[in-house]
């Protein structure tokens, strides 16, 4: 078939090459325009991956993987896109990772309960939750182990009073039943990932709503302060089982365990011999505490191993339930009141404070509870060495 030549208008050859009067060039631009249709287009973070197989005789050689979360690392967790995944160009993934995109779960229907939580605590914990609630909602679902291969849409309510009733999880080797604190909070994660479920047509209906499950109500049992005779066994073993100069720390201290274990290093002032930490409440909040005769050789212990290895609290970075299950080992190890808790420090400081006779005033600063004497607490100073010297009475 002839054709004009757009240059000299001279009739030529659709299958030239070039013109052959002017030069002109045919083939490298429909060339030119092919590899441009073929170029592979990048994909905008966040949307998943395409790779090649290679190695194999396949016809289908790209897989299109889809991103559903974040590890703890930041780095992205990605799945096979469902329900077709190998695609026999690369632009054609492309093309179905867009359209997946656009609306992420009409074509995710198989989505497992793990899946489903990466996604749901991806977008809730941005919202403005808490550090402390995202942890405790993290481990509430490391207790829901037989839901995580479990397709969303096969849950039903058996499926969830099993998970609740039945729910454990590993801790140091050994099975631990959830206590009624954790199985509220698994019912709270459970309800709250179905809702979003919900939002998203994976599910039909939210069947933690509609469950009727007895969660014992949770009442704090009594606080049980130390012995002296149970002090004296702690002061014995301390060199021949570990941790227990944390427990005495806080014994001598009054910390709450948590604010124990958030201490940070720069809070430890080793030249006026004080530490300054605290939550929860106003007068519990940046409160300085002095730093007992007795426990003086083991707060240096642990600064010095902070400096060592680079950390920024003063204790190796643990949870609440690590240092509770720790503390649990060391009074079963020594035979102590198995009731105790590891609250029962701070009550031991308090029971000590009022036997040697400290002041009640002190006693409040130390611990950090309101003081509702409008006298004691605007009008009247206190020094740091009126507090050392208050906190020394106790033997």
């Amino acid at each position: 078939m002839l054709i004009n030549c757009p240059e000299c208008e001279h009739k030529c050859s659709d299958k030239a090459f070039s013109c052959p009067s002017c030069g002109y060039p045919f083939r490298q631009n429909i060339n030119t325009a092919a590899k441009r249709s073929n170029r592979k287009k990048r994909l905008p973070n966040g949307f998943g991956q395409i790779s090649e197989i290679k190695g194999q005789n396949l016809r289908k050689r790209f897989r299109a993987m889809v991103t559903v979360g974040k590890d703890g690392n930041g780095r992205p967790i990605v799945r096979t896109l469902k329900p077709i995944a190998y695609f026999e160009t690369y632009n054609e993934a492309y093309e179905a990772l867009l359209e997946y995109n656009k609306d992420p779960y009409y074509i995710a229907k198989s989505m497992t309960m793990q899946e489903l939580f990466d996604k749901w605590s991806t977008r809730h914990f941005n919202s403005g939750v808490s550090d402390g609630t995202k942890r405790k909602y993290k481990m509430a679902w490391d207790y829901c182990h037989s839901l995580y291969d479990m397709q969303v849409g096969e849950i039903r309510a058996r499926h969830i009073r099993s998970c609740i009733e039945d729910a454990y999880a590993i801790r140091f080797g050994e099975r631990k039943p959830a206590s009624e604190y954790i199985k509220k909070d698994i019912k709270i994660v459970l309800g709250q990932m179905l809702d979003f479920a919900l939002e998203n047509e994976l599910v039909k209906r939210n069947y933690v709503k509609d469950l009727k499950i007895s969660i014992k109500p949770v009442v704090d049992n009594e606080h049980i302060p130390f012995e002296e005779a149970e002090l004296d066994i702690l002061w014995d073993n301390l060199d021949l089982i570990p941790d227990i100069d944390m427990l005495l720390i806080q014994t001598y201290m009054g910390w709450r365990p948590r604010e124990l274990l958030n201490i940070k290093l720069e809070n430890v002032d080793l030249v006026h011999k004080t530490i300054t930490g605290g939550m929860k409440t106003q007068a519990g909040k940046n409160r300085v505490v002095p730093i007992h005769h007795k426990i003086l050789p083991f707060v240096e212990k642990y600064v010095a191993e902070a400096h060592k290895y680079n950390r920024h609290t003063l204790f190796t970075e643990m949870e609440y339930y690590q240092y509770s299950n720790r503390f649990a080992e060391i009074v079963e190890s020594l035979g102590l009141n198995p009731k105790h808790r590891p609250h029962d420090c701070r009550v031991t400081f308090v029971t000590l404070a009022k036997k040697y006779n400290v002041d009640e005033y002190a006693i409040k600063r130390m611990v950090g509870h309101a003081i509702s004497d409008i006298t004691e607490q605007v009008y009247t100073h206190r020094d740091l060495d009126w507090f050392i010297s208050e906190i020394e009475k106790i033997k």
